[in-house]
């Protein structure tokens, strides 16, 4: 899938990938890509996990992929990212510390932003207000 996502122009999520830059570790395409991928990867430790990149905006290569469960991939993705007080945390994250499920988070921005607010009140409102329900069941 990783070859395809980035050479396939015929695939709708080409531009998501090869269509924005995105590129493959030149040693794991051709004859003996796929060997050297596992040598430099490994095997994927379960059905549960798959490629993921750790910085969702660099090529896939050695120092910049993983094994991920669909959870890890999803708090990584570009856009999960919010700057507050000098921290980079993903929405995930940020809902953690709050004691919040990620859709809440997500909603509370979401009520915020209709209200009219600026983008630095929503983040203010948003990751300061104290999770009125009490602290969730954390995340497995």
């Amino acid at each position: 899938m990783m070859v395809q996502r980035c050479t396939n122009k015929n695939r709708k999520d080409y531009e998501d990938y090869g269509g924005r830059g995105i590129r493959i570790y030149f040693d794991w395409v051709g004859p003996g890509g796929f060997q050297q991928f596992l040598a430099d990867v490994g095997e994927r430790p379960s059905k549960q996990y798959s490629l993921d990149r750790i910085d969702p905006d660099g090529h896939y290569e050695p120092d910049n992929v993983r094994w991920a469960t669909k959870s890890q991939q999803n708090s990584n993705k570009s856009g999960f990212i919010i700057e507050f007080n000098n921290e980079r945390l993903t929405v995930y994250e940020w809902a953690d510390r709050l004691g919040m499920h990620p859709g809440a988070l997500r909603k509370r921005f979401s009520r915020l932003a209709k209200a009219g607010l600026s983008r630095e009140e929503v983040l203010l409102r948003a990751l300061t207000t104290p999770n009125k329900r009490g602290r969730r069941k954390t995340r497995r």
